[in-house]
Parts: structure tokens; C-alpha cells; sequence
């Protein structure tokens, strides 16, 4: 069973570290070790950091290998620690229309709820993907303070893949299942550097048609 696997004391160390952060500021952590799900809102996803009242970092261990659940947590992590230095990346990121920030905005538009113009489209996408690019250049800096047994260049490239597929979304109005994780697909994430992108970083017709693939149900 996955909880009974022994976790590496750098991983043990630094999920202690992330609970009495969390713990300082009011966050609750929830480590969930019978479904390989979170939810809120209705939607699963393998983890998030949500900072409404009361702030909650969750992640599904379920059955997963600790490696694979542990870089869930390390990124949720950092989402946690932008909002709670309140960097302008997070803070500027986050501002949408009425009472919908930035990714629950693209979130509804995903599901057609709401409606986005194209400018707006690519306005709270582009913010989302400077939040998440941010989020994993954090990431990286944690694996190498905390020594984490997690592949650096490995990593970047599946965050770049993680990232990238923000443009994918802008595209598509399509967001992937769980199980189709574009830093799951070998041969999504083997395609990206080992720098990180940005924006402006042009995405191959060959890549595209990748991301198409796990788009398809």
C-alpha cells in the first residue's frame, strides 16, 4: 500500500517544513492517502493550493509512488509560499472580474459557463502561466535547498510540458484528464529543453499535435 512505502527523509523533512509553514499562516494541509483525487468546486485534480478562507494545500497520495505524489506537493507548496509572500506575480495574477480570479475564471470558461473575448482569453491564460512558471522555478530552488531525490533537468522539462500546455488550453478550451498529464507523457515532456521556457517560446507543430492527442477522450 502507498502509505506504507518509506518515504526519503529529505521528502519526510521537507512535507514537516511545508506543515508548520502552512500551520503559521493558517493553511490547512491535507495529504490524502485513500484516492489518487482532490477535489474542489466538483473538479479532481492529482492537487491544489486554494487561498480562500480557510486556505487549504491538498494533495492525493492514494496509490501513487511517493516520487511521483511528492512533485504534486512540492508544487503546490510554492503556490502556497507565493500567496503567502504575496508576490506581484501571484497578486496581479489573481485578478479577474467580480468575485472569479484568474484561474477560476479560466476554469469556468473551460466548462462554458462564462464567455471570454479572445483578448481576454489570452489575458488570464498568459497571467495563469506566469503564476505556474513561477511556481516551478520556485520548485527547482526548493529541490536544491532541501536536496530532494528528484531529477533537475527532468524536472524542468516537465514543468516546461506542465506550463506549455497553458497555450494548449487557449487554443482548445480544453483542460486534460487525469491520467493524461502532459509531465506524465514521455513523449511530451522528453520534446522540452532543460531551460525554462517562457511565453514567447515557440511551440513545434510536432508538440502541438502531441497535446492534441491527450486532448482526445
Amino acid at each position: 500500500m502507498a502509505d506504507r512505502v518509506r518515504i526519503p527523509k529529505q521528502y519526510s523533512n521537507f512535507i514537516a517544513n511545508v506543515r508548520n509553514r502552512a500551520k503559521k499562516h493558517g493553511v490547512t494541509v491535507v495529504i490524502d492517502k485513500r484516492k489518487n483525487y482532490v477535489e474542489t468546486g466538483g473538479i479532481r485534480s492529482n492537487g491544489f493550493f486554494s487561498d480562500d478562507d480557510p486556505p487549504i494545500l491538498a494533495v492525493a497520495q492514494g496509490t501513487r509512488p511517493v516520487h511521483q505524489w511528492m512533485l504534486v506537493f512540492l508544487h503546490e507548496s510554492c503556490h502556497m509560499d507565493q500567496w503567502i509572500e504575496q508576490t506581484k506575480i501571484w497578486t496581479d495574477g489573481n485578478v479577474g472580474v467580480g468575485d472569479w480570479d484568474t484561474t477560476a475564471l479560466i476554469d469556468l470558461w473551460i466548462h462554458n459557463f462564462v464567455e471570454l473575448t479572445p483578448k481576454q482569453r489570452t489575458n488570464y491564460v498568459r497571467r495563469s502561466f506566469e503564476i505556474e512558471l513561477d511556481c516551478e522555478k520556485r520548485a527547482v530552488e526548493a529541490i536544491k535547498k532541501w536536496n530532494l531525490p528528484i531529477h533537475v533537468e527532468q524536472y524542468i522539462q516537465k514543468a516546461n510540458a506542465y506550463v506549455t500546455f497553458y497555450k494548449i488550453v487557449a487554443k482548445y478550451r480544453k483542460w486534460y484528464k487525469i491520467g493524461k498529464e502532459p509531465y506524465y507523457v514521455r513523449k511530451i515532456w522528453t520534446k522540452m529543453p532543460t531551460e525554462f521556457v517562457d511565453w514567447n517560446t515557440p511551440l513545434t507543430k510536432e508538440t502541438r499535435t502531441l497535446y492534441e492527442g491527450i486532448l482526445k477522450k
